[in-house]
């Protein structure tokens, strides 16, 4: 279960759109309120975007269309900073104000938890979600970790 509050959470996955939509996200949990919702969506011009409604932040890091790309959304509430990796890189930080999660919210994947939206024409794999930050080496680990490829090199696993 996350912690309410200004909590601390990752959320994880694989992902391979072939388009992206303003607000479409790809997990999302939370209600509408200010500083209750978490989630990693896609902005304008293929942004990932980390949506906790009223506090959003476009990073210029983009979505791949068309390959699968590993993507990691942390929060760290003892620095105040969110961390996003890809491929099990750090590509960007920020730094969110005025979290508040709730307990019992829903979890949704490929759509908006506030407005329904969906994310638009992707395949999502392997979500995880975690309550505490997940460092820099265990971002590379867990990307290592779900890398290796058992089905045929074309096609669908």
């Amino acid at each position: 279960n996350l912690q309410t509050g200004d909590a601390p959470f990752t959320i994880a996955l694989w992902a391979k759109p072939s388009a992206t939509r303003f607000d479409g996200c790809y997990f999302s949990y939370g209600g509408a309120a200010s500083g209750q919702v978490i989630s990693l969506c896609a902005e304008s011009s293929n942004k990932m975007y980390s949506v906790h409604y009223s506090n959003d932040h476009a990073f210029t890091t983009t979505w791949t269309l068309g390959s699968w790309q590993h993507v990691i959304l942390s929060y760290d509430p003892t620095s105040s900073t969110e961390s996003l990796y890809v491929n099990g890189q750090l590509k960007e930080t920020w730094t969110p104000s005025n979290l508040n999660l709730q307990s019992s919210a829903t979890s949704y994947i490929g759509r908006a938890s506030w407005s329904g939206t969906y994310v638009g024409a992707t395949q999502i794999d392997d979500v995880k979600l975690y309550n505490y930050p997940l460092t820099a080496s265990q971002a590379k680990t867990l990307f290592n970790d779900g890398a290796t490829r058992y089905g045929p090199s074309t096609g669908a696993p």
